[in-house]
């Protein structure tokens, strides 16, 4: 177990620490991982005359698999499983490999917290992959011994974004022909992660406890998670390790390794000559390929956040956060619906919020400009700060006075595929908050008050189908626009009808709202959902 001391710089940067033990020093060793992997690397200088954008090639090859261990005492139906993962099925292990490639988010979305000096270098949108599997599956107990089932297979990307980007989030690709192979661990079967190793790869930094689900595993999985000291509480200090909700007693690789299965995987970015009709058929896909407000923010709410909805049983004690939240009707046991909210910002400007706290030595928080104008505040029992006119959430007729609170709007993937969208972000803390052109916020299923109590609906007898709606941006507290600034660049404020929690006037930044159309336009999104009769959904373990 790593041991840390007060004041120690892994404890205020546990990533950059925790990668450099796992990986060793990926910026001294690059040339090495190159040529371990065959890749004679010949750069050339990028042409004086800037291009009108940068193409980014991204490979990866891999193994991924099905891990049989679980059925090591059923000899009937294991052999049943094999016989059906034998036969050619290349869609099935394409899809798995889309899980497992999707596992490496967390790592690349928060790259500047892993490796100093460093930007994003995100993953694109699953419509941009190209995946070949090789050959036919095979079983065995090659990978770290268990009963699997798996295939070989190679990934490839193709990024699109502006001629400086990619120079910024990686040095070694501001020049043409320049590489860069980015180092992940990835579990061979990326399906029932959590059930299997538990928190062990999960880190909950930044996020209120607990955050994790099982369904959601690719928005925190990290490979370079260590055992850790328990976490101890402070009402003013919020979860910075990789595990809060639980002690861990095992690293990520060696529970991968004993209850899964790891693979070394290198990403590995290419910068490519610029070829205009590579680059149409990139943008064709891009979401969306161009953008309607060039000079404004514009926050757009996707429906694929709303679609991806399931339900759960949850159990609250009588001091839950959540019932002061409030985002439940009474403790006990509640049938929620959960599902994932992403807003887009589609616009060509940064949604600049700003400075929200900053972080001392001690590792406490304080209020930074941000805060001291009530825009958000600080919740002692989930212990971070709360933006509490983020977005209104409804099931049917339920209160949308329970919906959802923000905590941290920043930057965690890149939606779009095209000049207009950087590689890289500065909205990648909590601390300093914004979104970037072309890129989500999402908070996914598992986030506390990520969901709609929908225990009061009876379906005793029959299902029921209503509209589950989300109003992004509600109160016009965020500038969808620009920013209106005072003669040294800083934001000006103004009082606005809310009252924070210490009863003072709430102030939002001056702005000029975007128009034709209105960037407030695009803020609503519906859909119908059927929530079946009772009994179904997933269950969580009771806790007091």
């Amino acid at each position: 177990m790593w041991q840390l001391t007060a004041g120690d710089q892994c404890k205020l940067h546990p990533g950059k620490c925790r990668l450099k033990r796992l990986h060793g020093d990926v910026n001294r060793d690059q040339q090495s991982r190159l040529n371990s992997l065959g890749i004679n690397s010949k750069i050339q200088a990028v042409a004086q005359a800037e291009d009108p954008g940068a193409i980014v090639h991204v490979t990866m090859d891999s193994i991924v698999s099905v891990n049989l261990d679980e059925f090591s005492n059923d000899q009937n139906s294991l052999n049943l499983i094999i016989n059906e993962l034998l036969k050619p099925n290349p869609q099935f292990w394409i899809e798995r490999t889309m899980k497992q490639v999707s596992m490496a988010s967390y790592r690349l979305v928060y790259r500047p917290s892993f490796i100093e000096g460093k930007y994003q270098l995100p993953l694109t949108q699953p419509e941009h992959w190209n995946i070949v599997v090789h050959g036919s599956p095979r079983r065995d107990h090659s990978l770290n011994g268990h009963d699997s089932v798996y295939m070989h297979y190679s990934w490839s990307t193709h990024m699109l974004t502006d001629y400086k980007s990619p120079s910024i989030s990686e040095p070694q690709l501001g020049m043409i022909d320049g590489q860069w192979v980015e180092p992940i661990i990835l579990p061979t079967d990326p399906y029932n992660l959590m059930q299997r190793t538990g928190y062990a790869c999960i880190d909950e930094a930044d996020y209120p406890i607990p955050s994790a689900h099982p369904e959601r595993t690719e928005w925190v999985y990290d490979d370079t998670c260590e055992a850790e000291d328990p976490f101890v509480y402070s009402p003013t200090a919020a979860c910075i390790q990789c595990h809060c909700s639980q002690t861990v007693q095992i690293s990520c690789i060696d529970a991968l390794r004993k209850y899964v299965g790891a693979v070394n995987a290198s990403f590995i970015f290419t910068r490519l000559q610029w070829d205009e009709e590579l680059a149409n058929q990139i943008r064709s896909l891009s979401d969306p390929p161009s953008t309607e407000h060039p000079n404004d923010a514009d926050q757009l709410m996707l429906v694929s956040g709303l679609e991806a909805n399931m339900i759960q049983y949850k159990y609250f004690t009588n001091d839950s956060c959540e019932l002061d939240e409030p985002c439940i009707g009474n403790a006990g046991w509640r049938r929620v619906l959960m599902f994932d909210s992403s807003d887009e910002n589609v616009g060509g400007a940064n949604l600049l919020i700003g400075e929200i706290y900053q972080v001392l030595d001690d590792y406490t928080q304080v209020h930074a400009s941000v805060t001291n104008h009530g825009l958000y505040e600080y919740d002692t029992c989930h212990r971070h700060y709360h933006f509490t006119h983020y977005g209104s959430f409804t099931f049917g007729n339920s209160d949308p006075t329970k919906g959802k609170r923000a905590f941290c709007l920043i930057s965690t993937g890149r939606q779009a595929n095209a000049e207009w969208s950087s590689l890289w972000s500065p909205f990648y803390s909590c601390t300093y908050q914004g979104c970037t052109p072309g890129w989500t916020d999402t908070y996914q299923a598992g986030i506390p008050c990520q969901w709609i109590d929908i225990t009061d609906y009876s379906t005793t007898n029959s299902s029921i189908t209503g509209s589950l709606t989300a109003i992004m941006n509600q109160d016009n507290m965020l500038c969808e626009g620009q920013l209106v600034l005072d003669a040294q660049g800083n934001f000006t404020w103004e009082p606005t009808e809310f009252t924070a929690i210490n009863g003072e006037t709430v102030f939002k930044q001056k702005c000029v709202t975007g128009t034709n159309p209105s960037t407030l336009a695009n803020n609503i999104h519906q859909i119908d959902v059927t929530i079946p009769t009772d009994g179904n959904g997933y269950v969580t373990v009771r806790t007091e």
